[in-house]
């Protein structure tokens, strides 16, 4: 079962909205998406999660229905950022209605199919090819010069910068431990439990993202696809 959602930005006039899919309950997927660097998370650090409102749409049966209808609701709503009403980065489907996944290579599309089963991001554990990387590189610079980032963006640090940040991180280094010298305590679905030495090896073993683990075991949100974790050293 796949939830169509609807994320609404209350603070401003009109409405902003952002319409996605998860097979997650709707309140996790919202925690997920405050601690996402897109622009939907931006908005909700910048106006507060007390201003927006997640509803449900529908929920769909097959993946291929749920690309189809999320797409409808992106048009529905006008959420594509392009139409300047909401947060969505881009279609899910083609101009004809097809997953735009079914037009990748075969040994790529099933890796993209296991991850949307197993509740990942669609493209983890895919490179992003070279034409890919200078979209996003030339969209970056796009977005640069229309100033939607900060004035620091694509500058790099002086030598005398790089030191300051290298003393910092020593200092801090000194009273806490490196994330992989933690010790973290995983709770399965079926109640068993595990602690781990090494978190990002343990993600990387079990097929999980890293970074929505720790920020679970940091208690930014409880649970994440019904694991719970705990940071306990």
């Amino acid at each position: 079962m796949i939830n169509i959602y609807l994320i609404i930005n209350k603070a401003v006039f009109p409405n902003m909205f952002y319409v996605g899919k998860t097979r997650n309950s709707l309140e996790e997927r919202f925690q997920e998406h405050v601690y996402e660097t897109g622009l939907l998370g931006k908005a909700i650090i910048y106006y507060g999660t007390r201003n927006f409102a997640i509803e449900l749409l529908e929920i769909d049966n097959t993946i291929e229905e749920s690309y189809k209808k999320e797409d409808f609701y992106i048009k529905k709503f006008k959420s594509h950022f392009k139409d300047g009403n909401g947060y969505n980065m881009k279609y899910e489907t083609s101009e004809n209605g097809v997953p735009l996944y079914e037009s990748l290579p075969d040994n790529i599309k099933s890796i993209v199919l296991e991850n949307i089963k197993c509740k990942r991001a669609w493209n983890f554990g895919i490179k992003c090819l070279p034409e890919i990387k200078n979209k996003i590189k030339e969209t970056r610079k796009h977005r640069s010069l229309l100033g939607k980032y900060k004035d620091s963006y694509g500058h790099k640090h002086t030598e005398k910068t790089k030191k300051i940040i290298s003393s910092i991180k020593k200092d801090y280094y000194k009273t806490h431990n490196p994330h992989n010298k933690c010790k973290w305590e995983v709770i399965f679905p079926d109640g068993t439990k595990e602690t781990i030495h090494d978190l990002h090896k343990w993600c990387k073993e079990h097929m999980f993202n890293y970074s929505c683990v720790r920020s679970a075991a940091q208690k930014r949100y409880k649970t994440r696809n019904g694991y719970v974790f705990k940071k306990i050293g």
